[in-house]
């Protein structure tokens, strides 16, 4: 009788511990929305970008709510879907650079980029064997940029107490879809089905056109199974990699170019589908889906396809 191969694939809480360190730094800015906000006690969830080689940061403020309105009176904003977005160049730039070194750290994942009493925040998790490299990186920046603030540094409970802790500062919502698989040009694809794995997109930029992403594993894996895998952790099971998917690539694409920010997003094969769950602020949700409904109608992207949308609750746990 022929055995049947049964894979069962992991979900979210299943890796939880995998990166087992958190740190959130801040750096000082100038500027008129960073003044607006210095005596504030609002976070506002931001996106940090690059425009004609020049850096900016966008910040985004619910819609609907007056005291906001009032508080950005003084500066040009726009009016989106569901929220109120706020451009701002950054002058610091060194200091900012920050967040840029720390995030070259291999594990590194940067969860939450936000302000608060005028000061930008950086929120990451990384594994701690990489904790001496993100020490070294701190102190030089602490000891050539007095502003620059340590604020945590330490264990991790997992991702869902980061996702609680980011929540607390902002709501956030969760949106599941899923794409056609690519296994054709993902060299990784095939080993993601026949071991059930799921990945972490770690944010980074964009490597020849995949994502760097992280690969967590209940099983060691030989870095010869797969072109381009890397060993993070062996005893935690947890690889580097990068991913190809042209849906995921023009998604990225789409949603960088509206300046919508992205808390964390996770991947996992379905048959001949990738299935992603996005964790972002509720001010920006809604553009979000609209962007991808947009890309299901589109003939060049068609096959992406919503399956979720609903606002953060801890007890979705249980099934993510």
């Amino acid at each position: 009788m022929k055995k049947i191969a049964v894979v069962i694939c992991l979900l979210i809480r299943d890796i939880e511990k995998k990166l087992d360190m958190r740190g959130i730094v801040s750096v000082e800015q100038e500027g008129p929305l960073f003044e607006a906000l210095k005596d504030s006690e609002i976070s506002v969830p931001a996106f940090i970008f690059e425009q004609d080689e020049k850096r900016y940061l966008q910040a985004y403020f619910p819609d609907g709510n007056s005291k906001y309105k009032k508080l950005l009176s003084d500066l040009s904003y726009q009016e989106r879907h569901g929220f109120l977005a706020v451009q701002q160049r950054i002058n610091n730039v060194r200091q900012m650079d920050l967040a840029t070194e720390i995030f070259e750290t291999p594990s590194m994942v940067m969860n939450n980029v936000y302000i608060l009493n005028g000061r930008v925040y950086f929120d990451f998790r990384f594994h701690r064997n990489y904790v001496e490299k993100v020490s070294d990186t701190l102190s030089s920046f602490m000891e050539n940029y007095e502003s620059t603030r340590l604020w945590y540094m330490g264990p991790t409970r997992g991702v869902s107490e980061t996702i609680e802790k980011v929540n607390e500062i902002m709501p956030l919502s969760v949106i599941r879809y899923r794409v056609p698989s690519d296994p054709l040009s993902d060299v990784n694809y095939s080993m993601i089905v026949r071991y059930g794995l799921i990945g972490e997109i770690e944010n980074k930029k964009v490597v020849n056109g995949g994502f760097q992403t992280l690969i967590y594993s209940t099983r060691g894996l030989s870095i010869d199974e797969s072109k381009g895998l890397s060993k993070i952790s062996e005893e935690d099971q947890v690889y580097g990699t990068v991913l190809f998917n042209r849906f995921l690539l023009e998604i990225r694409k789409k949603a960088n170019s509206l300046f919508i920010p992205r808390v964390a997003y996770f991947v996992r094969a379905l048959g001949n589908k990738i299935e992603v769950t996005t964790f972002l602020p509720s001010s920006a949700a809604e553009e979000y889906v609209r962007m991808l409904f947009a890309m299901a109608r589109d003939t060049e992207t068609k096959g992406v396809s919503v399956t979720s949308y609903y606002q953060y609750d801890s007890s979705l746990w249980n099934t993510l």
